[in-house]
């Protein structure tokens, strides 16, 4: 909320900015998911690859791969990457800024 002021310091309105957030548990509504999709979904925002979700869950990795597919297309994804935009809607993925990178170059 700020206050709007002319340029003689007279307050002439308000401004209010709002941010929606919504979360998992409108994503789980909204698209029907599962618990296990739900869990799924937050060891993949972790980064935590195929084969270790499937030995933290005790199922084969080949059962993952069949829960993500079923996730992606709930969520009408082709990809991680589109999965990580529609997340960052729901506020679920922190939006960062890309840190700095050098690259050296030999001289040949």
């Amino acid at each position: 909320i700020s206050i709007i002021k002319d340029k003689f310091q007279d307050i002439i309105g308000v401004m209010i900015i709002g941010k929606e957030v919504k979360e998992v548990k409108q994503l789980k509504t909204l698209y029907q998911l599962t618990d296990r999709q739900i869990q799924i979904i937050q060891y993949i925002i972790s980064g935590i690859p195929n084969n270790e979700i499937a030995s933290n869950l005790g199922i084969v990795e080949r059962t993952i791969k069949g829960h993500i597919t079923g996730i992606y297309d709930k969520l009408c994804v082709d990809n991680k990457i589109q999965l990580f935009n529609l997340l960052k809607d729901f506020n679920l993925i922190p939006e960062r800024s890309a840190e700095k990178t050098t690259l050296l170059l030999k001289k040949r």
